[in-house]
């Protein structure tokens, strides 16, 4: 849960193209804002795991909870992966997802609520 106040957040975290060393594509803060984030939305686990140990998560990516989601997920696949930011956890996802949460496609009122506080 996040630490300022009882509300949970959903950050989202822009993951650049390309190799560049990530000093050099995104500013420190990120890392330092979800450090304390073990629930991770992601579109394919094997290029986020790898990702998150470049921004600073290495040596403990096996703790981190990962939830796919992509064009194959159903509604219920995707109000599932959400299930720990309505339970009152702190979540990241990466930008692309917002088009579909803006849409409303994938998540329920009562979520859409939670995460738009």
């Amino acid at each position: 849960m996040n630490e300022m106040n009882n509300s949970p957040k959903l950050y989202l975290v822009p993951s650049p193209l390309g190799e560049n060393p990530l000093n050099e594509v995104l500013p420190t803060i990120i890392y330092s804002r979800i450090e304390h984030i073990s629930h991770f939305a992601v579109e394919e686990v094997r290029t986020a795991r790898r990702f998150l140990s470049r921004l600073g998560f290495k040596g403990r990516i096996d703790s981190l909870k990962f939830y796919t989601i992509n064009e194959h997920s159903s509604d219920a696949d995707i109000e599932a992966a959400f299930a720990p930011l309505a339970a009152g956890n702190d979540m990241a996802l990466r930008p692309a997802f917002l088009p579909l949460l803006i849409r409303g496609r994938f998540l329920s009122p009562r979520l859409t609520g939670t995460i738009l506080r």
